[in-house]
């Protein structure tokens, strides 16, 4: 890959990070013992005791939340490994095959770990 598109990445890469960061940051908190991971917060905004009515919406915006939390965790995570991968020059090569990922593959998704023979197979651990 040219030195001015992993520059292109970089940069699109750190941006997104920026945003990602400050969504988690507004509905989770960073889990000390693993900064991988990510906790929702729960939401105390009532200011008193909180009805049975209540208590149900209270519930089901925080099963809400850990599921958005799940996706931007994974997603954060995904760029902090993109990044990394720039600066040591491994970026843009597929982790199942060794093969370039493909432009249009990364300007889609600048923190795909696969080519698009593997997208399917592309999983967070890897």
């Amino acid at each position: 890959m040219k030195a001015d598109q992993e520059e292109k990445f970089k940069k699109i890469l750190t941006e997104e990070e920026k945003i990602v960061l400050n969504e988690l940051k507004n509905i989770a908190v960073q889990n000390s013992s693993n900064l991988k991971d990510w906790i929702p917060k729960i939401d105390l905004n009532s200011d008193g005791p909180a009805g049975e009515g209540e208590d149900a919406m209270q519930t089901t915006n925080y099963q809400k939340r850990i599921g958005l939390v799940a996706e931007l965790e994974t997603r954060y995570n995904n760029i902090k490994k993109a990044l990394e991968n720039i600066n040591n020059g491994t970026y843009g090569i597929c982790l199942l095959c060794g093969k370039k990922i493909e432009l249009d593959r990364l300007n889609a998704n600048p923190a795909a770990k696969t080519c698009k023979e593997h997208v399917d197979k592309e999983v967070d651990d890897i």
